[in-house]
């Protein structure tokens, strides 16, 4: 459940930054600013749903839900973004 609690607070930051940049651009703050802005939350989303997707994997491993069809489904889209 740690795992799950570490993903929803990723989460929220994310949240809390996307809401930054749409106060900066109601303000017309600085455009490089807000273009910094976008390429942290763009990072941030990346390991956010790496995290997510590790997590996944390694619970239906466990449980032994998941097929090889929709794991290999699942790493080719992780590896094509």
């Amino acid at each position: 459940m740690e795992k799950r609690m570490k993903i929803e607070r990723r989460f929220n930051i994310l949240k809390g930054q996307i809401d930054g940049i749409r106060k900066m651009i109601d303000e017309k703050k600085d455009c490089i600013e807000i273009v910094q802005q976008f390429k942290a939350v763009k990072s941030g989303l990346n390991q956010l749903s790496r995290e997510y997707l590790n997590d996944y994997i390694e619970n239906c491993l466990v449980e032994q839900k998941i097929d090889a069809d929709k794991l290999n489904q699942l790493l080719k889209i992780m590896l094509n973004s």
